[in-house]
Order: structure tokens, then C-alpha cells, then sequence
């Protein structure tokens, strides 16, 4: 019997130094968790940034996983993993610069919110730099609060005037 029990959908960005090798270490780092197992990870997509972030353009990805951790545990392994690439010193930056950002999106069909802790993450539904890696990867994946699958939720983002995002690498060894 398989210690997997839930599917998430964790988004990766990055806006400060090598955007595609932080993405791929990161994945790495994730990787080395004996909790996750990858299924799939989304090619890599270009977007502005947003918020008081100002320098370069960020480059996102969205990784779909299985796991068996619960919230908790699973948003502090993504804590832990942002601290290695220096979470706590950019998010004093003036810039909004950030080496490494991990985000919990879904965890199964879960609904948590807890100790500042939200699952489905609160501001999905407004971000084409979550939306469009996560159609890639789970298209049919749907969303516990409104019965909408990703990809539904990321065409009727698109109908509302948010940007494609342009495709720029894959992270092959993800693939």
C-alpha cells in the first residue's frame, strides 16, 4: 500500500539571480523529501512582476505531487526549502526580489485554514502565473471550493484580460 495519499499542486517562482537553476534546485530539494513523490512538472513560463516586486521578470513553474503529509508539515518542508535560497533576507528587499518562492496551491480536496495556514491557497484564481503551469500539469484537477477544474479556472482568468504567460524552458529532469 502506497504511504501517498493526496495529490498537490505546489507553484515555484523566481525573480533574482538564476531564475532556472533556483527553480531546478528547489525541485531538487523537494525531491529529496522522502513525503513527496513527483508526478508531473510544467515547463517554464515568464510573467511580470506583480506586487511591490520590481525587479526582473519572474519565471514560474507548478509541480503536481503525492503525498502524505498533512498542511502543516508540507508548507513547513516549502518554508524550510525558501530559507536555504534566503526566504527571511528577501523578503526585506526593497525589490520584492525573490531567489525562491514555493506555495502550497492544493492539497487534494482539502479546505484548511488555520493558524494562517489556507488551503486552496487564497489568491489562486486571480494569478495566470499559477494558473497556466497548473493547466499544463493537472487540467482536470478540481478546485474544493468551487467545483471548477484548473483549467476552467484558468480560462476564465484569460476571459477577464490576464496575459498568457510565454513558455521559456522545461526542467528535463522533472520530466
Amino acid at each position: 500500500m502506497s504511504v501517498f495519499k493526496r495529490q498537490a499542486v505546489v507553484a515555484l517562482g523566481s525573480n533574482s539571480g538564476d531564475r532556472l537553476a533556483n527553480l531546478t534546485e528547489g525541485l531538487t530539494r523537494l525531491a529529496e523529501d522522502g513525503g513527496i513523490r513527483f508526478v508531473a512538472v510544467s515547463g517554464v513560463y515568464e510573467t511580470e512582476a506583480q506586487g511591490k516586486a520590481t525587479g526582473q521578470k519572474f519565471y514560474n513553474a507548478a509541480a503536481l505531487v503525492e503525498t502524505a503529509l498533512d498542511p502543516v508539515e508540507l508548507i513547513a518542508l516549502l518554508v524550510r526549502i525558501e530559507r536555504m535560497f534566503g526566504r527571511d533576507e528577501d523578503r526585506r528587499r526593497e525589490d520584492g526580489g525573490r531567489r525562491l518562492d514555493l506555495d502550497l496551491i492544493y492539497l487534494g480536496d482539502l479546505l484548511y485554514d488555520l493558524d494562517g495556514i489556507v488551503v486552496p491557497h487564497p489568491r489562486r484564481r486571480w494569478r495566470n502565473f499559477v494558473l497556466a503551469p497548473a493547466s499544463e500539469i493537472a487540467p482536470r484537477f478540481v478546485d474544493p471550493e468551487d467545483g471548477l477544474t484548473v483549467a476552467e479556472l484558468w480560462e476564465i482568468l484569460k476571459r477577464t484580460g490576464a496575459r498568457e504567460p510565454e513558455r521559456v524552458a522545461e526542467i528535463r529532469q522533472f520530466r
